[in-house]
């Protein structure tokens, strides 16, 4: 092919995408933007659009720092997603995915991710990479096994995990000093980890029909910001957690 048709065809592909890009600013406008967390950069939502993977110049828009794709029916992510290094919010929520997407490890500026309502089993070792984490929302998926990794997320503050089939949690993960917020509920678990003594921020705690005849450790006992427990009548506190109610700490037993 002469050289003159190789530049005008790179030169018509390069368009195609620039026109895309700017579609979705458009489109993004119009549509309404989740505020439950916002961002200083450009935020791109696709949500309900009957999408079955993520449009592919969305990888070449390294601007994006909000990507919502949130009801769709996308099954896995590409590894391009990596070119997306100043993305600090994304949400994947009720799609079609049965594995924790890799791709989303490289994500180094990360603070929110959603991929809540789709079929994950699992949480791979590669999400210690997103050391700026702050929210993980995991709830309605299949989880069985908590990687140990998720220990090493020390920024992180909310962490939901409720509607699995989760059996054991990591020892390390009652050494996130800056979890505020953990939602265990509807699981199966057997127990909590001994070192929750260590969440020394956590405020709020849903441990309703977590697992059968679930104890909370004594050494929880210590957490001296807990405002509120939600639990069911088959959880077991120890008699000095029960004691130290106060204005503060209030546990609501639901049926």
């Amino acid at each position: 092919m002469p050289g003159g048709l190789i530049e005008l065809s790179y030169f018509r592909s390069c368009m195609q995408k620039i026109l895309f890009i700017t579609f979705l600013s458009g489109l993004c406008t119009a549509c309404s933007v989740i505020t439950a967390t916002r961002t200083d950069g450009r935020e791109v939502i696709m949500n309900h659009k009957r999408l079955t993977e993520v449009p592919t110049e969305l990888y070449y828009d390294t601007t994006i720092t909000k990507l919502s794709l949130f009801g769709n029916k996308i099954t896995d992510i590409d590894a391009e997603l990596a070119n997306l290094q100043q993305l600090e919010v994304l949400y994947l929520g009720r799609n079609k995915m049965t594995t924790f997407p890799k791709a989303i490890c490289a994500l180094k500026q990360l603070k929110v991710l959603s991929l809540a309502y789709n079929d994950i089993d699992s949480i791979p070792d590669c999400i210690c990479r997103l050391q700026n984490l702050e929210r993980l929302y995991l709830s309605n998926n299949k989880l069985v096994h908590v990687s140990d990794s998720l220990a090493s997320l020390r920024k992180l503050e909310q962490l939901d995990l409720n509607r699995n089939a989760i059996r054991v949690l990591p020892e390390g993960l009652g050494y996130l000093s800056s979890m505020q917020f953990m939602d265990l509920s509807f699981n199966n678990l057997s127990k909590l980890p001994d070192s929750m003594q260590y969440m020394r921020g956590l405020r709020e705690l849903n441990l309703q029909y977590s697992g059968p005849l679930l104890r909370v450790p004594e050494s929880a006992c210590s957490l001296r910001m807990l405002e509120k427990i939600k639990a069911d009548p088959s959880i077991v506190f120890p008699v000095c957690f029960l004691s130290q109610q106060t204005n503060r700490l209030v546990i609501y037993i639901e049926p």
